[in-house]
């Protein structure tokens, strides 16, 4: 698996990381998206940019989201640090 970088805001950056399941969910839509079945090739430069076009409209309602979720974590007390310490122990 390769990783892909995007430079973004310090803020948005701050939100992936703390909204786990959001960024799960986002991660799959992404892979489900992008991923063509075996026997199809890609689809031309046209095709592609309009796919782009389309799902750019619904990135401030994503990033919205993605706020919200940090706002209401915040609310209930979890800070980024005890959010990533929940993570590691998860991982563990």
């Amino acid at each position: 698996m390769k990783r892909i970088v995007i430079e973004v805001e310090d803020t948005l950056a701050q939100n992936w990381v703390n909204c786990r399941e959001l960024r799960n969910r986002i991660i799959k839509m992404v892979n489900k998206e992008l991923t063509y079945p075996p026997g199809y090739g890609r689809p031309d430069e046209q095709a592609a940019w309009a796919f782009y076009q389309h799902n750019l409209i619904r990135l401030p309602e994503t990033v919205n989201m993605m706020k919200k979720h940090q706002e209401e974590a915040a609310k209930n007390g979890l800070t980024a640090e005890i959010l990533k310490n929940l993570l590691a122990d998860h991982e563990n």
